[in-house]
């Protein structure tokens, strides 16, 4: 059984780079997001599965706030990795 992830924000600020396509296939611990903070850094979003991306709600520009839902990701259950 797949499993489907939110991806989501993990502080507030400003969508700086959206790294990843509706569709694509991405890998565990793969940059998907760059937020740049109110504070000033940035702040790379991954997640520790690989998967089809679905439901991309932000584009670069986008305000988000922490928890903000950013996409999904349909886990594929095959074990990879990604450096």
């Amino acid at each position: 059984m797949n499993h489907i992830y939110s991806i989501e924000s993990l502080d507030d600020g400003v969508v700086s780079q959206v790294c990843i396509n509706e569709n694509e296939y991405v890998y565990e611990w793969e940059t998907l997001f760059q937020i740049k903070t109110d504070k000033g850094n940035v702040v790379n979003i991954t997640i520790g599965a690989s998967g089809l991306v679905k439901d991309i709600s932000v584009k670069a520009g986008d305000p988000v706030y922490r928890c903000s839902f950013l996409a999904r990701l349909h886990d594929d259950n095959k074990i990879t990795g990604s450096d």
